[in-house]
């Protein structure tokens, strides 16, 4: 079982919290930019009516002082026309909700209060209820009343295009902080990654060596019996024989003694090499500590154990030879089925083998099946 690192745990983290801000802040920008959008949007189309306020302001006074100077009626259509688009525009925006929201109620209320105001008088003129002189005369006391109205949607339409500079300046801003901090997270979930890559690597390989003699680099006891409950449950789907090797070196303590340590150390590493070369793919290779090794090996249902062990022991000790090193093999193996099989078992039985091979003389096989022959 691997045992995870605290920094890998603490990089786990930051990495589970860096995708989730990636995944929920996005949606949070996405909002507030759009929720400025909408309110740019708002204010946009509001300010069109506050244009069209001023504009329809200016007709009229142009339609009142054209009636005065001609009597022509036509003056007055133009001003009722006016009128009524002025009317218009004011209720659409005091009705506005999200104008009133965003702050600019008062400064609307401000503007209708004064165009009905100056609009007293031109009512009069226009639904001829006063005679032209002293219509003349009342309109020129809203000079004032007129200023008031036209400075009014003036501060409303600079307000206006002040928040609408300002809001624009925000969603541009949201934008580019929103690129930092993507950024910043993505980069944050790349180191915690490579973090978590490389504490994974060393658990792994930490995992390994513990499975593995530092000497030879073979697989030790542990590695060996953990690899073999798995080549097992392989060979029992693939209906086969399994054979179990253990052998020691025959002469190995002789040439400690002679040679030193250092020799005999080189023989075990020569000796892994020599088993790494001439097992099969499918076999699995050990040393169990000191000189005695194990080979695990498959062969087919109905072939017995002796040709498998005897070709890889030959090939073993011809080797060896060749290497011009003093010692022979003591080999003991026991043939199994994969199923049902007991390595624990079988691992003693091949050990006592190996033993009756010693006593039988050194440099012989002894396998656990009826009739096996040295």
């Amino acid at each position: 079982m691997l045992t995870v690192s605290r920094n890998a745990r603490f990089a786990t983290a930051f990495t589970l919290l860096a995708l989730l801000a990636l995944v929920t802040i996005p949606p949070m920008f996405d909002r507030s930019i759009e929720g400025l959008r909408d309110d740019n949007f708002v204010v946009t189309s509001k300010q069109e009516q506050v244009t069209q306020v001023l504009l329809a302001l200016a007709i009229q006074v142009a339609s009142i002082r054209g009636f005065q100077l001609d009597g022509e009626e036509r003056f007055l259509d133009e001003y009722r026309e006016a009128h009524a688009q002025q009317t218009q525009a004011l209720q659409d925006l005091r009705s506005s909700p999200e104008l009133k929201a965003l702050g600019f109620g008062p400064d609307v209320e401000k503007l209708e209060t004064a165009a009905l105001l100056w609009s007293e008088v031109p009512e009069q003129v226009a639904s001829l209820t006063v005679d032209r002189t002293t219509a003349t005369a009342r309109v020129r006391d809203q000079q004032t009343r007129y200023r008031a109205a036209l400075e009014a949607g003036r501060s409303l339409d600079i307000k206006m295009r002040a928040f609408l500079v300002s809001h624009r300046a925000r969603v541009g801003q949201l934008q580019r902080v929103w690129s930092y901090t993507s950024l910043a997270l993505a980069l944050i979930a790349i180191i915690c990654a490579v973090v978590i890559l490389k504490s994974l690597n060393r658990t792994l390989a930490q995992g390994e060596l513990a499975r593995r003699d530092p000497l030879t680099s073979l697989l030790n006891r542990r590695g060996f019996a953990e690899a073999s409950k798995l080549l097992v449950r392989r060979a029992e789907r693939a209906a086969v024989q399994m054979t179990l090797m253990c052998f020691d070196l025959d002469g190995f303590k002789r040439v400690n003694d002679l040679q030193g340590h250092a020799a005999g150390d080189q023989l075990l590493k020569d000796l892994a090499e020599i088993l790494e070369k001439k097992a099969r793919r499918t076999d699995l290779v050990a040393r169990l500590g000191g000189d005695e090794f194990a080979v695990l090996l498959e062969h087919p249902r109905g072939e017995g154990p002796k040709p498998a062990v005897r070709r890889l022991r030959d090939d073993i000790q011809s080797a060896i030879n060749e290497k011009n090193w003093p010692v022979t093999l003591s080999v003991g193996a026991v043939a199994f089925s994969p199923k049902d099989a007991d390595l624990d078992a079988l691992n003693a039985e091949a050990d006592l083998r190996m033993y009756e091979a010693k006593r039988a003389g050194k440099n012989t096989i002894r396998i656990g099946e009826p009739n096996a022959e040295g």
